[in-house]
């Protein structure tokens, strides 16, 4: 992996542990889910602003999809589910990225900027976008991103990482 992104497990989920100046955040590997976070302040305090259900540290062997691993930030698409298709189409409650497989694909720090990419093994796209501000240990400006992006059954591997790149 990187030095600011490891394979771990949290809360009874594996996934990605991404630690970078000022933030700490884990990403589940089933649902690309985020949480929990740590903001670490410049005065030393932290703050996790995002909730953990109460089943995340017991047997979750009956559970799938999005409520699994339901924790912080939950990427939903197509939001909501449907007992009968809608143009030919029926989708789980909160869409199959919130509940699907992730795979790590890359990570990479460059100057004063550190990004992830990961994609996921089902056919739909969904793309998130997080930003935020802290001190490099220079004094500079720090910015992180990450990019998740599920790929879709006619969209190849290499189509998906351009379009990252164009954000």
């Amino acid at each position: 992996m990187t030095d600011f992104v490891r394979k771990s497990s949290s809360h009874n989920a594996d996934g990605w542990l991404v630690n970078a100046p000022g933030i700490e955040y884990f990403v589940t590997e089933e649902g690309g889910q985020i949480a929990p976070v740590v903001f670490r302040l410049p005065d030393g305090k932290t703050v996790e602003p995002y909730h953990l259900t109460p089943w995340q540290d017991e047997d979750k062997s009956g559970l799938s999809g999005a409520l699994k691993n339901l924790r912080g930030e939950i990427f939903c698409m197509p939001f909501g589910g449907n007992a009968d298709p809608v143009n030919g189409e029926k989708h789980p409650a909160h869409g199959e990225c919130s509940g699907g497989k992730w795979e790590f694909v890359s990570a990479e720090e460059t100057g004063d900027a550190a990004s992830t990419g990961d994609t996921a093994g089902t056919e739909d796209t969904a793309e998130a976008e997080e930003t935020g501000g802290g001190e490099t240990d220079a004094g500079g400006a720090q910015s992180y991103r990450i990019a998740i992006v599920q790929q879709m059954d006619h969209a190849s591997l290499d189509e998906i990482r351009d379009a990252i790149e164009e954000i």
